[in-house]
């Protein structure tokens, strides 16, 4: 993840501080362009592209769209909805932390149990796999969309179904991957941020501005990749359901933590299962 100079972050983060200190970049801004190795069974494939001070236009389209940093955590914005299946879910106050070192998507779990259910052919699970509690069908057609203010961006099924983490059903032997789309389980406190990792930013291109704004944590801008379905756009649904920021009682008073706490030990446990050979039983 991406240290904002400017944010509350320990001293012993000092790569953004260094640059930005010594201007050494032409610009405070960096782009970040992550390949889709979905559909690549190698682990030495490339696997994206980071340019200091700058942007590199080669690989997207159109404008740039961007979204002040709320101060309450590095990299963090307003989320202000999702879709899936055709329905739109309202999210207002919804926070999203922006990480570019995780996998998968760390959200509330009526948001996560609000995506999987609109994906045909899911099932949560009985007996969560650490913070795995949804599998889906390892193909399919269902897309999800995050809109940010004005941009939306979109996560084909290919970036959805975790195609490195499959289940199989001990009664039917069908086969399942694990969803992208997770949420805590086992703590006792709710996040206070969504986390949105590599799912979300392989559809994007996505900059990160800690010159402009700088106090206040900076901001974030998304483009739309060559070749993708995200807009600058964003429509508005008039059928749709507010879930508010996703935790109930998440209110001032509330007993919250934040999703960087949670970062390392969600990557920490995706990487153990990814890792494991065979596939997972689980009874239908």
């Amino acid at each position: 993840m991406l240290h904002n100079p400017d944010a509350n972050v320990p001293a012993n983060a000092p790569f953004l501080n260094t640059l930005k200190n010594t201007n050494a970049l032409t610009e405070p801004v960096i782009g970040i362009w992550l390949k889709d190795t979905s559909s690549i069974n190698s682990t030495t494939a490339p696997g994206g592209e980071i340019t200091f001070g700058g942007v590199d236009s080669t690989r997207f389209v159109g404008d740039i769209t961007y979204i002040n940093c709320d101060p309450i955590s590095p990299w963090t914005i307003p989320l202000t909805s999702f879709s899936v299946s055709g329905k739109t879910y309202l999210t207002t106050g919804a926070l999203a932390t922006i990480d570019t070192g995780t996998t998968a998507m760390l959200l509330p779990e009526t948001v996560a149990d609000a995506i999987n259910i609109g994906i045909p052919g899911s099932i949560k699970m009985a007996t969560p796999q650490e913070d795995i509690s949804w599998i889906i069908p390892c193909n399919g057609t269902t897309s999800v969309s995050f809109t940010f203010g004005a941009f939306t961006a979109t996560i084909p099924y290919s970036s959805i179904a975790m195609n490195n983490i499959k289940f199989q059903s001990q009664q039917t032997g069908a086969v399942y991957c694990a969803s992208v789309a997770m949420y805590p389980v086992g703590r006792i406190t709710p996040m206070k941020e969504w986390l949105l990792g590599d799912a979300l930013l392989k559809n994007v291109y996505s900059v990160y501005d800690f010159g402009t704004n700088a106090a206040t944590g900076g901001r974030i801008g998304f483009a739309q990749l060559v070749g993708s379905n995200s807009s600058s756009n964003a429509g508005n649904n008039s059928s749709s359901t507010d879930l508010g920021n996703g935790y109930a009682g998440s209110g001032a008073n509330s007993s919250v933590e934040s999703a960087s706490s949670s970062i390392h030990s969600m990557s920490r446990v995706l990487q153990v299962l990814a890792a494991v050979a065979g596939i997972a039983v689980f009874t239908l």
